[in-house]
């Protein structure tokens, strides 16, 4: 078997992955910053290049500036940004459309970008900026006119140069349902069916939650065994896994099951220090109170005090609010839709 562009199986020789988002979700942010780590030949968050890979990125949503600043902000390590200097080729928003004349002006390109050897992976940012369905200038969402557009532009603009190469397609989303999103995410992405049916693989970026800066990347793979979905979110710059643990309480803390206790020196426990909700607490819950000892039987007895909860998390806003009356545990409803 060959080896993957990008394991385990998410982008394989002469393969295509569409990556879908909304707009402000982070998806160009995210997809850049994957694309330096595999031109650096680096893993990012477990996805992984055979070597160094030479990536033409062609991008037609952001300005040269504001692509830079976009750069700059990454806060990558300065040996990955070295290694990936010479491989990743970025054009800053070309404004044009993949007809016969566009196809001219980025395969010269392409070819000045990778002289000795030839690309690996070729990206386009987003499809809608640049899309040509046919003659007819029929829209993104004609079954004929997306086939007509992977088929006779984005696969015959990458095989002029490599075949073997690989091809990114980033792609907005539309609004869908909670419940489609939980049973089905890649019914977000926009425009014609035939879309989904034509890539080897789908990486979808979306907020579960738009009160909460993480999001979550769900893959949908034709060529292997299906990825775990991903919890992610920006650190420091940089885009860092998260526990998927962490987003069940999440929600049993939206939910109103867990809530939060922020006084605990009265409870003998140390002072809080980083978290901004408190301590966690559940209903009917107790902690060790002080030893006594039974002056008949010199039997040491350890008594409980009954932990009562300070804040909660408004399941509307998220925001951590004071709890009216501790004695009363109030949960909220299940559906709130």
């Amino acid at each position: 078997m060959p080896d993957d562009l990008i394991a385990p199986r998410l982008l394989t020789p002469g393969g295509m992955i569409v990556f879908g988002g909304a707009p402000k979700v982070g998806k160009s942010d995210f997809l850049l910053t994957m694309l330096t780590h595999m031109a650096a030949g680096e893993p990012f968050l477990d996805l992984t290049p055979p070597r160094p890979l030479r990536i033409f990125y062609l991008q037609a949503e952001v300005q040269y500036h504001y692509l830079r600043e976009r750069f700059q902000a990454m806060n990558l390590p300065s040996a990955v940004i070295q290694e990936a200097a010479d491989n990743l080729k970025v054009t800053p928003q070309l404004k044009l459309v993949l007809n016969d004349e566009g196809m001219a002006v980025v395969l010269a390109a392409m070819r000045k970008a990778f002289v000795d050897q030839p690309m690996d992976i070729l990206v386009i940012d987003p499809i809608r900026n640049v899309f040509d369905g046919d003659p007819d200038g029929v829209s993104e969402n004609d079954n004929n006119a997306m086939l007509f557009f992977l088929r006779d532009r984005v696969e015959q603009l990458r095989d002029s140069v490599n075949p073997d190469a690989g091809v990114i397609l980033a792609h907005h989303t539309k609004k869908i349902s909670k419940k489609q999103v939980e049973e089905d995410p890649f019914l977000a992405l926009s425009g014609a069916g035939s879309l989904r049916g034509y890539y080897t693989a789908g990486m979808l970026l979306y907020r579960p939650d738009e009160t909460r800066t993480d999001r979550m990347l769900v893959f949908e793979l034709r060529n292997g065994p299906g990825l775990p979905t991903k919890r992610v979110d920006k650190s420091a710059g940089r885009w860092v896994e998260l526990d998927m643990h962490s987003e069940r309480l999440a929600v049993l803390a939206t939910k109103g099951y867990i809530k939060f206790f922020r006084n605990p020196e009265d409870y003998g426990l140390p002072p809080l220090t980083r978290s901004k909700f408190g301590h966690l607490c559940v209903e009917q819950m107790a902690l060790p109170g002080k030893e006594q000892i039974d002056t008949d039987t010199g039997e040491v007895i350890t008594s409980t005090v009954a932990v009562k909860p300070t804040h909660y998390k408004c399941p509307q806003t998220g925001a951590v609010l004071p709890v009216e009356n501790p004695n009363i545990w109030i949960y909220q409803e299940e559906d709130q839709e």
